[in-house]
């Protein structure tokens, strides 16, 4: 049984008005039964209807338009793969691993697109991600379940950069997997650093998905932003009818606040207005009353701004002369 560590680079080709991800790029390190190495495999591959590289796939693999138009096309280059595997052995024992989903997920896609038949020995491929991942702790917890090749080859203390070279992240695959069967001390200095990159990227999402409620919910009520709004008096003298929608808003929309509201009698006034900051908006409601005025505060978001903007827009005016 030989262990075929297999890594590929590809690029999105324009064929027939869609795009279709076709390698560019193929790289196996080849091992026997105990995992020693036997040998290497490179190709470039053109891919149908190639014109040029894109830009980024060139930046990262460092490949060259004229060098991958040199090149044969992916049925010629797989035969010449599998030949190379067979010269070790004739008998197909051989175990294909790779590093995520998206080597096999391509290679049989090509496969499949030129009618190739390697297509069922691609798709028993083994992505090793997860495995490799599953060492990765926290204070004795997996905080996240896959890491980049980049990020492992530092904890595993493997040195040299990943260049997305395929033969050279072939190999790299097969040294990290080679540590991992071996249990290698992990170098725990990555791994917090690793930790702290994470939870980084974890508060930058929050941070961008609350700028962005904000800005939605922001221009759905910019007509009344800084406008103080008023109960008009005719529905104060109404008070139940208005003080029953409230409550239902308040019961649809799960305010904090409900069990108050329900004891609320008429107040003599009852203003509305926005506020908002670098974070969030907020719609407040102020109760007054002879003796004292009771606020509440209801914060803004996606699944109720609609609800408060259409509640407000039906129950209440503008203040006269009272803008902030």
């Amino acid at each position: 049984m030989l262990h075929v560590y297999i890594d590929n680079e590809f690029d999105a080709v324009r064929m027939h008005g869609k795009y279709l991800q076709q390698v560019i790029a193929i790289g196996a390190v080849l091992c026997d039964e105990q995992y020693r190495f036997m040998d290497t495999f490179y190709a470039l591959i053109r891919p149908a209807g190639f014109q040029r590289l894109s830009h980024h796939v060139r930046k990262i693999t460092h490949l060259r338009d004229e060098d991958i138009r040199k090149a044969e096309k992916f049925p010629a280059v797989i035969d010449h793969l599998i030949a190379w595997l067979q010269d070790y052995d004739d008998t197909f024992q051989w175990v294909m691993y790779s590093f995520g989903p998206d080597d096999r997920r391509t290679l049989c896609a090509n496969a499949a697109f030129y009618h190739h038949d390697s297509e069922r020995l691609f798709a028993q491929i083994i992505d090793l991600q997860t495995l490799l991942s599953s060492r990765i702790k926290w204070k004795g917890t997996i905080f996240q379940k896959t890491h980049s090749l980049e990020s492992l080859k530092q904890i595993y203390q493997i040195h040299g950069d990943v260049n997305h070279n395929a033969l050279s992240d072939a190999r790299d695959l097969y040294l990290i997997h080679q540590a991992y069967r071996e249990d290698a001390v992990l170098d725990e200095d990555k791994i917090a650093a690793s930790y702290e990159l994470l939870q980084k990227k974890k508060r930058e999402g929050i941070r961008k998905r609350q700028q962005h409620q904000l800005q939605r919910c922001q221009a759905l009520i910019k007509e009344q932003m800084g406008i103080t709004l008023q109960l008009p008096p005719a529905v104060l003298n109404e008070w139940a009818s208005f003080h029953k929608q409230l409550i239902l808003l308040a019961e649809k929309k799960r305010f904090l606040m409900i069990r108050s509201l329900r004891k609320r009698t008429a107040p003599l006034c009852l203003k509305a207005a926005y506020s908002v900051n670098n974070v969030s908006l907020c719609c407040w409601f102020r109760f007054y009353y002879q003796d004292q005025a009771i606020f509440y505060r209801i914060t803004c978001e996606y699944h109720n701004i609609e609800a408060i903007h259409h509640f407000l827009k039906q129950w209440f005016t503008e203040q006269e002369n009272v803008k902030k």
